[in-house]
Parts: structure tokens; C-alpha cells; sequence
């Protein structure tokens, strides 16, 4: 009986002491400080670098008319109202603007028939009469095709579209010899290809500027600077087969055509009329009377001489007998 009421005992006092919590349950406040510290540490203090996305170039879409392609916006109009003449500044926005503009003209019977054809002169006499403007031009191939894709500045209106320049001569004395002077073409598609040297051609494009630029080591001084006009190109290409000149081969063949249609015409015409008003046999008179009055036209003298000429002959044949 002791034993069994020491045990109730020992048990009693037991349910009555607080409960232990276990170590592991809660830590001290300074300790998850002193935790997140060591993590923090380890931690970059900003997030890497990454190289910037390209930027998306707006949509080339061809259009069905001219005004439609140059249909320029606000903030199109604001950059090439600022372009400047006489620099040698080439990679500008105002460029890709015009890059985009040309590549979205309509073919090429609707641009030669919407662009202007100024004296080339006036493109060193004022270019900023004929900013943005489509102009139509015959020239003659330079001599070089320079891929210029490379020196493109990323942008919003080309991108990383591919861009060529092509050496030009335009005319502009017409003497004997003609006086040229070198142009600047800047092209948004690939030039024509197997092109030979002062190669006549016929370009039609946007008109940039009036570019002040360095000549080439090769054939000059280098440090030298002389004005081309820069035209962005909408075509270039060789004359059309019905643009060298006046044919005559063709103009006999469309002669010919129309006086034969001209003879045509008034056969028929005399044919119709002809058949409207009936067309008359010949008929020959046939009449006695009309024989007596014949007959008695003959001349007196001559039918004497008839009468003295048997009366001759009769006596002869008496005699004769």
C-alpha cells in the first residue's frame, strides 16, 4: 500500500510541472537576424546585365499610290525639317526615315509617273528645296557598289535591314562633251548586279540632302571634301526598251497601219454608196434612124469622085474589048 501511494504520488506532482518546450521549436531573436545576414551577404547587391533587346523596326508595307508612301507622320516631319546640308552626317534617323519611305513607294510605271525631273544644278544650288520630295533622274553608273549595312545604328524605322551605296554621275552641262558630276544613291534593296562602267540608268527616289563628304584615298586627296547630292533610291535600273529614244522601225510599222486602215475606210465607203444608189449597164443605141442619119453625112465631094472613078473603069474595059 506505501508503494502504490508513493507512485500516485510521484505522478500527481509530475502532471503538474510546466511543460519543457523542445530546442529546436523556437530560436532566439538575434539568431534569425544574424541568418538573414549571412544570406543577404550572399546575395548580389543588383540584378546582372543583360544587353538590350533589339528594337522591333516598324512594318514596310507597299503602298498602292505615292501620296499614300509619303504619307509622313508628326514625329517623321519634325527629324527631317532638322536635317542640315553641308555635313558629312550620313547615320541618322532622318536616313532610315527615308529608307523605309522608298521602300514602300508602288512600282515603278506609278513612281516615273508621280516624280518630279529638276535640273540636277539646282540639287547644289538649293537642296532644301527638294527634301523628301521623289525626284526622276537619268545617270550613269559610278563605278562602285559599297554594302554600308554595317554602319547602321539600330532604330525603330530600318533596324537591321541591309543597306548599299552606289556611285552615280548625273549631267549637268549638256556640251559637247557633257559636264558630269558624282551623286550618292542610297539603297534599301540590292542594287542591279553586272553593272559596267558610265552604264546609263534611270533612277527615281527620295531626295536627302546635300552631303559634304571625304573623298577616296585611292583617287585623290584624302583630307579633300566635295558636295554630293544623296538620293534614296526607290529603283534603279537600265532604261526600259521604250525609254532609249525615238524607233523608227516602229513609227514606219504604225504608218503603215493607219494609211492601210485609211484606204480601208474609203473603199468601203465608196462600196456603200455605190450599192445605195444602184450601179447603170451600158447600153448601146442600136436605131435605123440613127443609120440614115449616118448615111447621109456622107461628103458630096467624095461620092463624085467615086462616080468619075467607076465611070473611068468602065470605059477601060470597053476599050479593052
Amino acid at each position: 500500500m506505501k508503494i502504490t501511494a508513493a507512485l500516485c504520488i510521484v505522478v500527481s506532482f509530475m502532471v503538474f510541472l510546466p511543460a519543457r518546450q523542445p530546442v529546436c521549436a523556437m530560436s532566439p531573436p538575434d539568431a534569425d537576424k544574424s541568418a538573414e545576414s549571412q544570406i543577404a551577404a550572399k546575395l548580389p547587391t543588383t540584378a546582372p546585365w543583360s544587353p538590350p533587346a533589339d528594337p522591333k523596326p516598324l512594318p514596310i508595307i507597299r503602298a498602292e499610290t505615292v501620296e499614300q508612301a509619303l504619307a509622313y507622320s508628326a514625329d517623321e516631319k519634325v527629324i527631317l525639317n532638322d536635317v542640315q546640308d553641308g555635313d558629312s552626317q550620313l547615320d541618322k534617323p532622318s536616313l532610315y526615315i527615308l529608307l523605309r519611305r522608298s521602300q514602300m513607294l508602288p512600282e515603278i510605271d506609278k513612281m516615273l509617273e508621280e516624280a518630279d525631273s529638276p535640273n540636277p544644278k539646282n540639287f547644289w544650288r538649293e537642296p532644301e528645296r527638294y527634301r523628301r520630295r521623289l525626284v526622276r533622274l537619268k545617270v550613269l553608273y559610278g563605278g562602285r557598289v559599297k554594302p554600308w549595312t554595317e554602319n547602321v545604328t539600330l532604330g525603330r524605322w530600318w533596324g537591321r535591314r541591309d543597306v548599299w551605296m552606289v556611285d552615280v554621275l548625273v549631267e549637268v552641262e549638256k556640251t559637247k562633251p557633257p559636264v558630269y558630276k558624282p551623286m550618292l544613291v542610297v539603297m534599301g534593296h540590292e542594287p542591279p548586279k553586272n553593272l559596267s562602267n558610265r552604264q546609263p540608268l534611270e533612277l527615281v527616289g527620295l531626295f536627302y540632302k546635300l552631303a559634304k563628304l571625304r573623298g577616296d584615298a585611292e583617287e585623290g586627296d584624302p583630307d579633300r571634301k566635295d558636295e554630293y547630292p544623296v538620293i534614296v533610291a526607290g529603283a534603279l535600273f537600265p532604261p526600259r526598251s521604250d525609254e532609249g529614244g525615238f524607233k523608227w522601225g516602229g513609227a514606219l510599222i504604225i504608218i503603215v497601219v493607219m494609211i492601210m486602215l485609211f484606204v480601208f475606210i474609203r473603199l468601203k465607203r465608196t462600196v456603200s454608196r455605190q450599192r445605195a444608189a444602184g450601179v447603170r449597164e451600158y447600153h448601146p443605141i442600136r436605131s435605123d434612124s440613127g443609120a440614115e442619119a449616118v448615111a447621109g453625112e456622107v461628103d458630096e465631094e467624095l461620092r463624085r469622085e467615086v462616080e468619075s472613078y467607076q465611070a473611068k473603069k468602065r470605059n477601060k474595059d470597053a476599050d479593052n474589048t
